[in-house]
Formats: structure tokens, C-alpha cells, sequence
């Protein structure tokens, strides 16, 4: 779970990156575009709710062990 946390720490930060940068990376490769930036923002929606998941589950099971103990 922890090093899932990083990678996906890894591709937001690349994400953003690439945002500022203004590529396009609609088919996974970085480019120069015209529409530069709105292709990342679907990946970078979906990374950020799957990193906040995660984060919720590691929360929810320290709560739960620290009740049991």
C-alpha cells in the first residue's frame, strides 16, 4: 500500500508537470500540441481520487487498530 502511495504521488507530480508545461499526453506520449494541457486533466482527476482513497484507507485501518488495542 505504501509504495502504490508514492507511485502515485509520482504520476500526480508528473501530471501537474506536464499541465504547467503545456504538453499533451492524450496517447501517453509527451508532445507539443496546440490544445496543450487538457488531455492530463482526466488522468490527473482520476490519480488524485485514487491517492485520496488510498489515504482514507490507511486512516480507516490506523483508527481501527488503535480502537482494538
Amino acid at each position: 500500500m505504501l509504495v502504490s502511495g508514492f507511485l502515485m504521488k509520482g504520476s500526480l507530480l508528473i501530471f501537474v508537470i506536464t499541465i504547467f508545461r503545456g504538453l499533451d499526453v492524450s496517447c501517453g506520449c509527451f508532445y507539443l500540441s496546440l490544445q496543450a494541457g487538457k488531455s492530463a486533466l482526466p488522468y490527473l482527476a482520476s490519480d488524485s481520487l485514487l491517492l485520496l482513497v488510498g489515504v482514507w484507507l490507511l486512516s480507516y485501518k490506523a483508527r481501527r487498530d488503535q480502537r482494538q488495542s
